[in-house]
């Protein structure tokens, strides 16, 4: 593997590996702890002839007689002739098979030396068995090894074993090595195994190889915020979702946008009211319609009541205008209204197309919060009466197939897919750093998040945290947490040298009438009061 993919993978899958290292640590730490010491000592016998005054050639010969047998002799030390006096002698309480397996003889080549090794869960057992074995071993080669010729062989224990000091077994210090790299070496295998099987979509090429279709942004993942605090990293994420849209189609700019999403919870909501926002603080008019029927999160993630919505107008219950709620500067908002029991044919009706055609005349952007395309087919339906589908895809969750799946659905939908957001990317430190200089201190009601939403059915799976949307309706709640808020213009800080560089950024993107000064702005609409929501919704209820 090269260094930069392994350096790539400890990056992706690190706390797998460390958990692995930290679970083989733990068992080369415990598993000493379960078994029982064993002691081992060591006793030596010196073999050679007992009578030295014979010729030089006889003492030659007897002596590779001797040399060529004390294999042989190793081979004693398990016989009851020798392990049985010994039980006798030390009181073991044991039989000879249980005894062998703890006592063994070797004879280093080249020498007259036989060592006889015992084990025992006692050091001084250990011992005593050593040089009781010993002994035995050196009398019983005595009397095999008498010889009426007169040359004797005779064996003296020369090293008597002492008890030892530390068990041979287990040894924690190596088991403690032994068990962090086997933890390491599992812990690289199963994040290679993993890397290599996970399909999910980590990178902008992967997703524009996927889809077929362009990135238009990606927005970062920013642990950091939370609540009401704001993010211009996620801020600046959303000026270029506006800009790339402006680009998609020169002569034919998008103005009527569809977002959704392959599977849930990749912050397509979030992900809509954020686009809506940015477009707003741009100087055009928006309303965001909450179109999916199924599970509507529009209301909840920025705070308004759905009581009466889309739904009910579709059916003539309500006028289109009664049902509108001004939510932001430039930002009218569409709730879902009641839940039909058929979603797909009332969004497929007449009446759908017509509503989607007054809103194109009477706001410069409509933008339409959709159900996720492969598990109901919704989404491609609004696709088809909008200029263009925005397919929001989360970060290292989806998988690639279902992605390539809802571009397919788009596509035999005769819905366009404008393009792709690639929703809470890791920042690497680089891009952090970048950001750094942004006050983070300031707390209060805001209703822009992050891109990864809060809603029911969208982000649910995020285990966000709920807020208030303001100090009225502190009751309400969204899913995410982690998203960034928008703030009043009067709580703004004092325009910085930083402030004046993304300015010259914004005026990339053409101008736009009555735009505030401030370009972080466009993240501070004023939200509507809870009392004007209640009142207006209790009037739309009102009507007969």
């Amino acid at each position: 593997m090269e260094i930069a993919r392994f350096v790539q993978l400890l990056r992706a899958r690190w706390l797998a590996v460390l958990a692995c290292v930290a679970l083989g640590t733990g068992a080369g730490l415990a598993l000493p702890l379960t078994m029982t010491p064993v002691y081992e000592a060591r006793a030596q016998t010196f073999i050679t002839l007992a009578d030295a005054s014979a010729p030089d050639a006889s003492l030659f010969a007897s002596s590779q007689f001797t040399m060529s047998r004390l294999k042989s002799y190793t081979m004693l030390v398990g016989s009851p002739g020798v392990l049985g006096p010994v039980i006798a002698d030390l009181g073991l309480g044991t039989d000879v098979a249980t005894l062998r397996d703890a006592v063994t003889a070797s004879n280093p080549s080249g020498s007259f030396i036989i060592s006889v090794t015992a084990q025992s869960g006692d050091p001084a057992t250990s011992a005593a068995i050593a040089n009781a074995v010993s002994e035995r071993l050196g009398t019983a080669i005595e009397d095999l090894e008498a010889s009426s010729a007169g040359a004797q062989v005779s064996a003296q224990v020369v090293r008597e074993a002492e008890p030892p000091a530390s068990p041979t077994s287990p040894r924690r210090k190596l088991a403690l090595a032994l068990g962090l790299l086997a933890g390491l070496a599992v812990g690289l295998g199963l994040a290679a195994a993993r890397q290599q099987l996970d399909r999910s979509v980590r990178t902008a090429e992967h997703l524009k190889q996927v889809t077929g279709a362009g990135v238009l942004t990606e927005v970062p993942l920013d642990p950091s915020i939370a609540g009401v605090t704001r993010s211009l990293s996620v801020t600046e994420s959303f000026r270029t979702l506006r800009a790339s849209l402006r680009f998609v189609d020169v002569d034919h700019p998008p103005r009527v946008i569809a977002v959704s999403s392959a599977v849930v919870a990749e912050g397509k909501t979030s992900t809509a009211v954020n686009l809506a926002a940015s477009l707003a603080a741009s100087g055009s008019t928006v309303c965001l319609v909450d179109a999916d029927l199924r599970r509507p999160g529009v209301s909840q993630h920025i705070g308004i009541l759905d009581s009466v919505g889309l739904s009910d107008t579709l059916i003539g219950e309500y006028p289109l205008d009664d049902v509108l709620v001004d939510w932001e500067d430039g930002v009218t908002v569409l709730p879902a209204g009641t839940l039909p029991p058929d979603p797909a044919a009332l969004l497929g009706s007449q009446a759908m197309t017509a509503t989607v055609a007054a809103l194109h005349e009477r706001f410069d952007f409509v933008i339409l919060d959709t159900p996720p395309l492969t598990p109901v087919v919704d989404g491609a339906v609004l696709g088809a009466l909008a200029d263009g589908t925005i397919l929001v895809v989360r970060h290292g969750s989806t998988d690639a197939a279902a992605v390539a799946r809802a571009a397919e659905t788009l596509d035999d939908a005769g819905a366009r897919l404008l393009g792709t957001v690639l929703n809470r990317v890791p920042r690497t430190r680089r891009r952090r750093a970048e950001y750094s200089y942004v006050p983070r201190t300031r707390t209060g009601p805001g209703p822009a998040r992050h891109a990864d939403g809060a809603r029911a059915d969208d982000d649910a799976a995020d285990g966000a945290a709920p807020r208030a949307t303001d100090q009225a309706a502190a009751g309400s709640t969204s899913d995410v947490a982690d998203s960034p808020a928008p703030t009043d213009v009067s709580d703004q800080p004092a325009p910085t040298d930083a402030d004046d560089r993304r300015a010259r950024t914004d005026a990339a993107d053409g101008p736009a009438p009555d735009a505030p000064d401030d370009p972080e702005q466009e993240q501070a609409p004023r939200a509507a009061t809870t009392t004007d929501r209640t009142a207006r919704a209790a009037a739309g209820a009102a009507r007969p």
